[in-house]
């Protein structure tokens, strides 16, 4: 009986931190020196928690990307409030700070990466979790 329970409890706290904690492995170059393809990083979802500027986040490709991976690897540039850390033709010119439920995201490689210079403002729904750390270099 008491194998049992304990075998209850290890399903019930697997189930809890797969509802926590995801893995990702990171494909492409825009987060080059971050990140390499091939690195596995350690992912908090979300869950109510809010971002803020230099987290790097996982989110899911905006509807501007047609093609490509379903989760984007990117570094909060400015969150709801900040001033705008970047002048685009992506980003309204009127504004200067970023509205409320939007962020600014931004890969760490400007030479390979599609994000905010690109696309503008990301709801911040489309944020999955922030990493934790890397966990196995590619």
């Amino acid at each position: 009986m008491l194998a049992f329970a304990g075998g209850v409890l290890l399903c019930a706290a697997l189930v809890t931190l797969r509802r926590t904690l995801l893995i990702v492995t990171v494909r492409g170059k825009s987060m080059e020196p971050t990140f390499v393809a091939g690195d596995r990083v350690l992912v908090r979802r979300r869950r109510g928690h809010r971002v803020k500027p230099a987290d790097v986040i996982i989110l899911r490709r905006p509807p501007a990307f047609r093609d490509g991976e379903p989760l984007l690897l990117k570094r909060v540039a400015a969150a709801a409030g900040d001033p705008l850390p970047i002048t685009t033709e992506a980003l309204p010119p009127d504004h200067t700070h970023v509205p409320e439920g939007q962020l600014v995201v931004l890969g760490d490689n400007p030479e390979m990466s599609s994000d905010s210079r690109g696309f503008g403002y990301l709801p911040e729904e489309y944020v999955v979790g922030v990493v934790l750390r890397r966990i196995h270099a590619g």
